[in-house]
């Protein structure tokens, strides 16, 4: 038994029982990563992180072990160590898996408060949970009492965590840019904690050529898709990623990789404190440190690898917006793969229809009109922009609106600067979460279609929940509702973002609490994408975007993340107040559209109740982090939209007044 002895300014002294553990646990370089060892206590690197610390500690290392290795005999060796303490608070730092066994083993000392931590993760890993747990537990022997009950912490659900941790586990191969016929293998980043969690695992890859077929070796350069499936006891769970082949000719590619030359134009933000002009006279070193990071990464970095592919396959003359770039090609190239995986490319044959031609008169079109025709008072849209140049005149953050009533405009104009220069109606913003509403329009249309069903169970829904038990299944209506369990804000960038999800589905606590969050409409972006061969950004260009018309709107995810201006929020908004149908197109039913509203105090498919401020209690629409404004509200006619990046000053003061003033300017019928 070793013992360090540290004295600080005194207010409690503490003794560390150190037992070993994950907190402990080291999966260094000479071990090929591939196994751990329970190194020298973690506790005293956390000790030295904590600054102004008024105790004095003093730690003892009994047990170097994993928990699970741990024996009766042991557990015996930290009750001794506990009970022959001279001090009457005791941390014990322990494994995750037997804790609650040591603790009982412990409930019989008498005498001394006895508080146990330890860490999901290794304390050196930077993401660890280490030094959370541990000032918690520093904290409560601080207050505890020995014999008395202070109340319950409920832990954390160990298997739960530890299937998180699978679940963001990164898989890296031995190189994910290459050259050579071979194709390169692959492991976790870090084999030997996934063995940890997991326990016994196997890896196998299936590799697919550009054109899907499926491939023993590289017959010529180009982008290759890699289909990982991992096997651990009873199940399995797969992650895609893309590797790129840049020459069948056995050569490192660093050796092509040392002729790339970077010319830039590189600006940094004011932010660094650093001169423009500086910036501009030392622009060489800058590109030579980008060109050598480019070098050093090319064949480890698997975006690389997706640029490398994409522009492989590019031509001249293609465009490159956001619904054509690289990065949504990427997008498209697996869902059409993944869909031959799955077999969805047999059960889903046909494409999505776009908007379909309305059989009889036109619905509502947004145009300019007289404030008679808009059912609005005279002076209504004079009233509106004397409070509006008020607001703008007490905040530091531009704005945009479309007052829109019958389907005529009632105001449409931009208010402040923006970087110095005039906002303009033309100008886009950021509509943050309001990408909801727009990623429930595209599931209603798929809904409308036969393709989706917001009650089905996710097994129903795609084959990657297939076989999965689960206490309760969750639904695509249970996800937009934000009662699924997820939690988080991915913006389903990742192709294999369904099969993440599918391996943690055991442990969520579906329809037990409410939690808001984007990772639940990414994962129905991909049920979008399986259902109708369509990667989002194309789906939104064809199916949206186009059809409306909206010339300043980019949009590629379902949770966050569009730039749009008011006319173009404005359209979206009517074709939602005239029940799915635009002018001569209709998007969806009015039964489908009756499905995407809120129901009782639940959200709807991307729709939330907000009625406020005279607004009618139908009023729906969804708000922003970006405080940008949609208000739909069926009862007056009426869609409200205000675009702008942020909160700025004073928006509590104003937004209010500003829906309360457009409502004062109603005409009574």
């Amino acid at each position: 038994m070793t013992a360090e002895e540290n004295r600080g300014t005194l207010k409690m002294r503490i003794t560390v029982i150190c037992a070993g553990g994950t907190i402990d646990k080291d999966y260094s370089c000479a071990l090929g990563g591939y196994n751990f060892e329970v190194g020298e206590p973690a506790i005293k690197r956390l000790f030295d992180k904590l600054q102004n610390i008024n105790l004095q500690y003093t730690v003892q290392s009994v047990l170097r072990k994993d928990s699970l290795d741990m024996t009766p005999q042991d557990r015996k060796a930290i009750r001794k160590a506990c009970r022959e303490c001279d001090d009457d608070h005791i941390l014990v730092t322990h494994g995750t898996d037997t804790m609650l066994e040591t603790a009982a083993a412990l409930s019989g000392v008498v005498g001394k408060t006895i508080v146990m931590t330890g860490a999901m993760r290794p304390e050196k890993f930077t993401d660890s949970d280490a030094q959370f747990n541990f000032g918690l537990a520093v904290g409560a022997l601080n207050v505890l009492v020995a014999g008395k009950d202070m109340g319950t912490i409920e832990m954390p659900d160990a298997r739960a965590y530890r299937a998180g941790a699978i679940m963001n586990s990164q898989i890296k191969f031995k190189s994910f840019s290459f050259t050579g016929t071979e194709l390169p293998g692959c492991d976790f980043e870090h084999p030997g904690l996934a063995a940890d969690l997991m326990g016994p695992y196997r890896v196998s890859v299936q590799y697919f050529d550009r054109d899907f077929n499926e491939v023993t070796e590289a017959a010529r350069p180009g982008r290759y898709g890699a289909v990982v499936t991992v096997e651990i006891k009873n199940r399995r769970f797969r992650r895609f990623h893309t590797l790129y082949c840049a020459s069948t000719e056995d050569r490192p590619l660093r050796v092509h990789a040392r002729r790339i030359e970077v010319k830039a134009d590189i600006s940094l933000p004011p932010g660094l404190g650093i001169d423009p002009a500086v910036v501009k006279e030392n622009a060489g070193v800058l590109e030579r440190s980008v060109r050598r990071r480019f070098q050093e990464e090319i064949e480890n970095d698997p975006e690389i690898a997706v640029i490398l592919a994409g522009l492989s396959e590019a031509r001249p003359g293609d465009k490159t917006d956001i619904f054509s770039d690289l990065f949504a090609r990427e997008r498209q190239w697996w869902v059409t793969m993944k869909r031959k995986f799955y077999g969805l490319d047999k059960r889903y044959p046909e494409p999505l229809d776009p908007p379909r031609a309305i059989d009889g008169p036109p619905a509502t079109t947004i145009r300019e009109g007289t404030a008679a025709e808009a059912g609005v008072k005279p002076d209504a849209a004079e009233k509106i922009d004397a409070m509006l140049n008020q607001w703008a005149g007490d905040t530091d953050e531009a704005f945009a609106v479309c007052i829109v009533r019958r389907g005529v405009i009632v105001l449409h104009k931009a208010y402040g600067k923006r970087g110095g220069k005039p906002m303009t109606l033309e100008t886009t913003s950021n509509m943050a979460s309001i990408t909801k509403m727009l990623g429930g329009v595209l599931t209603m249309m798929c809904v409308d279609q036969g393709r989706l069903d917001l009650e089905a169970p996710l097994d129903k829904v795609h084959p990657a929940f297939a076989g999965i038990d689960v206490a309760t299944p969750a639904t695509i209506r249970l996800l937009y509702s934000h009662w699924s369990g997820l939690s988080g804000h991915q913006g389903g960038l990742r192709n294999d973002l369904e099969e993440m999800v599918a391996s943690y589905y055991p442990h969520l606590e579906v329809n037990k609490r409410y939690e808001y969050c984007s990772l639940d409409c990414a994962l129905v972006g991909k049920f979008v994408e399986a259902v109708s061969g369509e990667a989002l950004p194309q789906f939104y260009k064809r199916h949206l975007i186009d059809p409306l018309g909206l010339k300043h709107t980019e949009v590629t995810r379902m949770g966050f993340g569009t730039r749009s201006i008011p006319m173009d929020m404005a359209r979206i908004g009517q074709m939602l107040l005239n029940r799915g149908a635009y002018g001569t197109r209709r998007f969806f039913s009015e039964e489908t559209f009756r499905k995407m509203l809120p129901v009782g105090d639940r959200r709807g498919i991307g729709t939330v109740s907000l009625s406020e401020s005279g607004l009618s209690d139908r009023t729906f629409g969804h708000p922003g982090a970006s405080k940008a404004t949609i208000r739909i509200d069926p009862e007056n006619d009426l869609v409200i939209v205000m675009c702008r990046n942020s909160e700025g000053a004073n928006y509590d003061k104003y937004h209010g007044k500003f829906i309360q003033t457009v409502v004062d300017g109603l005409a009574k019928e």
